[in-house]
């Protein structure tokens, strides 16, 4: 997320440089930029609403490949082979830790 700050702020110099280059007034330029920036983060909120609203609700109709998460026959087994509960198998975790998976050679240490 740092860096993201320093990309947007080095944009910013460059278009007030660029700006400054071409007789534009500063309050201008920085208009502009707030205005874009503002438009960008709205875009990106829309985009990622989208593409949620798609993998919970599904498109209606679509059986094949765009069924979404809630329907009635319950979660997708792709997703969840062994149901949504949560996992028990605990030489699966790294040290009892349920946030750590064990790689394939501490499970079969431990078992």
């Amino acid at each position: 997320a740092v860096w993201c700050l320093f990309c947007s702020l080095g944009f910013f110099a460059g278009g007030m440089a660029l700006a400054y280059k071409r007789r534009v007034k500063p309050e201008i330029a920085s208009k502009a930029f707030l205005q874009a920036e503002a438009l960008t983060i709205v875009l990106a909120w829309a985009q990622a609403l989208f593409w949620f609203n798609l993998g919970y609700w599904g498109i209606p109709g679509c059986t094949f490949c765009c069924s979404g998460e809630r329907r009635e026959s319950g979660k997708s087994k792709s997703k969840y082979p062994h149901g949504p509960e949560y996992p028990t198998d605990l030489p699966l975790f790294h040290r009892n830790d349920p946030c750590s998976c064990a790689g394939r050679e501490q499970r079969e240490v431990n078992v």
